[in-house]
């Protein structure tokens, strides 16, 4: 197999990669000895270095096809019959993984979910059957065994290195049609999102390179490309990568063939009803029979305004609150009835599958 190393860097594109940053900062007007931001020399060092760092990594990644089984082809049908746009459906072109062994391949969770079969497509040409070894629900990710797989590959290092910080160059790599690299270059925007396991990036993430790569300015490795942010039929222009450094941690259980499952979580038991401005909140519209809110006491009209330390305002922050605690855990729920504020200690249940 053949290991993907880091390059060595010229010291004229370090120091071009310098001036253009200090370029790009400051908008000071130029003079003949400042470098501007359109400055020839300036933006071919940035061409460089994004297209050495795609190289780098470029030949570990690969295709990744299904065929799916009948449920997923039945919601895929649902989907363009609801004339849902484009980037919510799922295409039949391939997505992308990344090989990091001549036997493994990491893609994301998604990608093979519902699938009846998978394949790999290598970029020098060819199909081979793989199948699910296991999958990594906290970091929606999945590892697939390579069937028949050539020993002379390329493969890209899973090292445990340090989480880059926001700021930090975002470089993605995807399989693209016939076999040639997508590129798609951004930063990385936020970490610890979603319970602290996953990385956001503006970079644009698509079908294509979902699966694939994330590399830093060095074309090394910072993750996989796991997710855009879907926000209510919208693209909101943000994605998500699953850290290398988390999936290192777990790669010992994946490779035995043990999947890693969501953590169970905390239930409360309502069905919402509108969002308040006046107290900041969101009302309960149904408490469900049993569970732990209909327990403790809560009603329909209630207004929860607060749980834990967490002000609740709208939805999100009443799901981000409930989502931070496990089940069995007791947590202070503060509501609003009527001219009553009502303070409730509530043990949390366990979310119902059918509920997440």
């Amino acid at each position: 197999m053949r290991v993907l190393s880091q390059r060595n860097r010229s010291a004229a594109v370090a120091a071009a990669m310098a001036l253009a940053l200090g370029a790009l900062a400051f908008a000071r007007p130029a003079t003949a000895e400042q470098p501007v931001s359109d400055d020839p020399s300036v933006l071919e060092a940035l061409e460089t270095a994004y297209a050495a760092a795609a190289r780098q990594v470029a030949p570990s990644v690969v295709g990744v096809e299904v065929d799916l089984g009948k449920k997923a082809r039945a919601e895929r049908a649902r989907q363009r019959r609801a004339h849902l746009p484009a980037f919510l459906q799922r295409p039949d072109t391939p997505a992308s993984g990344v090989r990091i062994a001549p036997e493994l391949v990491l893609t994301a969770l998604h990608v093979v979910k519902g699938a009846e079969a998978v394949r790999i497509v290598l970029p020098e040409g060819g199909r081979l059957p793989a199948t699910v070894l296991a999958t990594d629900e906290p970091l929606e990710i999945a590892l697939l065994r390579v069937e028949d797989a050539p020993d002379d590959v390329a493969i890209v290092p899973l090292s445990g290195r340090p989480l880059p910080q926001p700021g930090a160059w975002a470089i993605l790599v995807g399989y693209g049609p016939g076999g040639k690299s997508t590129i798609n270059t951004g930063i990385i925007s936020a970490t610890g999102r979603f319970g602290g396991r996953l990385l956001q990036t503006d970079a644009s993430i698509n079908h294509a390179n979902v699966g694939g790569a994330a590399v830093d300015i060095d074309g090394q490795l910072i993750g996989i490309v796991v997710a855009p942010s879907l926000r209510a039929g919208i693209n909101s222009g943000v994605g998500f990568i699953a850290p290398a450094r988390g999936i290192a941690e777990h790669l010992a259980t994946l490779r035995a063939g043990t999947s890693i499952p969501e953590p169970p979580r905390g239930f409360l038991g309502i069905r919402l009803g509108e969002e308040q401005l006046d107290p900041p909140g969101v009302a309960i519209a149904e408490t469900l029979e049993g569970h732990a809110a209909a327990k403790a006491g809560l009603q329909p009209g209630d207004v929860i305004v607060r749980i834990g330390d967490r002000t609740i305002t709208d939805a999100r922050s009443l799901s981000r609150a409930i989502r931070s605690h496990r089940p069995g855990e007791k947590v202070t729920v503060v509501v609003q009835r009527g001219e009553k504020t009502i303070e409730r200690v509530v043990e949390l249940g366990e979310r119902p599958s059918e509920e997440n």
